[in-house]
């Protein structure tokens, strides 16, 4: 019997190694934007892309994309996985008929230390 015991600690003991429980929240480190391209033509749709980078802990992102037309998204969620050091959030933006417009896009992630970033690209249509 104590041999059984013996062998389920050692057993457990190695499950704890291999498979180690971490007990940080998850944490953003950086957070930069792009918006792809830089001057959109006629009926066109920019890409804007937040790339935010993390601790590595897993958890869920909360985030919302506030657009300089006014738009805002409401709050959003992304899971993040245990070890994903980068979150990529796109968001396209259509745009249609004639003028020039400068756009801003931000995007705020929400939570206990909010943090916010922003891109501006051109939209130019003249027929």
């Amino acid at each position: 019997m104590p041999v059984l015991l013996a062998v389920g600690v050692a057993l457990a003991a190695a499950l704890m190694v291999w498979h180690p429980r971490s007990s940080a929240e998850l944490a953003v480190t950086r957070v930069a934007m792009t918006a792809s391209p830089a001057d959109l033509g006629c009926d066109g749709t920019a890409e804007v892309v937040a790339v935010v980078s993390t601790n590595g802990a897993p958890g869920t992102l909360r985030y919302r994309w506030l657009r300089s037309d006014g738009t805002d998204s409401g709050e959003l969620r992304e899971r993040v996985r245990a070890g994903q050091r980068e979150v990529k959030l796109p968001m396209l933006w259509h745009f249609h008929g004639t003028g020039t417009h400068q756009a801003h896009a931000v995007i705020d992630l929400l939570g206990d230390q909010p943090r916010s970033a922003a891109t501006a690209f051109t939209y130019r249509c003249r027929r």
